[in-house]
């Protein structure tokens, strides 16, 4: 199982693979790039795409009204969209991860079952994801964990 930058033909699997047959099923995961689906930029993005549109309209609006009352009403929705990021970012960041985290699981869970592996090789964030399929019992088998 990969780690966070890496994939299914990153480093330790292609050694891994000139030994032994190995199947290393691609969780599109990465720290920052926008174009893996379970990338923690992208889940950013899904998780806040709609709240921050709604901000931006609502900053336009009241940029661009005449009406005073209006005016403030719209500003005061941008206030309160940025304090909830401020106050509330640990608490995103974590969903952020989580979210990232179970998607990556469910296709380990998947690869388990299609592949019928007799070990599991978890590196890093593939060691974390390796972890809870013991944790969970998905997997009983013997595992490394290189964490």
């Amino acid at each position: 199982i990969h780690g966070l930058e890496s994939g299914p033909n990153g480093r330790k699997s292609h050694v891994l693979k000139q030994e032994f047959d190995v199947y290393s099923a691609d969780m599109k995961m990465h720290s920052t790039s926008i174009w893996k689906r379970n990338s923690f930029v992208r889940k950013a993005v899904n998780q806040h795409l709609l709240p921050l549109l709604f901000a931006i309209t609502a900053l336009i609006i009241a940029i661009r009204t005449k009406h005073n009352s209006i005016k403030y009403v719209f500003y005061a929705m941008v206030v309160v969209y940025a304090l909830c990021l401020v106050i509330f970012r640990k608490r995103l960041k974590g969903f952020i991860v989580s979210a990232s985290f179970d998607s990556c699981l469910e296709i380990q869970k998947k690869a388990i079952a299609e592949f019928r592996p007799d070990i599991i090789v978890g590196s890093s964030w593939g060691g974390a994801i390796a972890f809870e399929l013991l944790k969970q019992s998905i997997w009983n088998g013997p595992c490394i964990l290189l964490c």
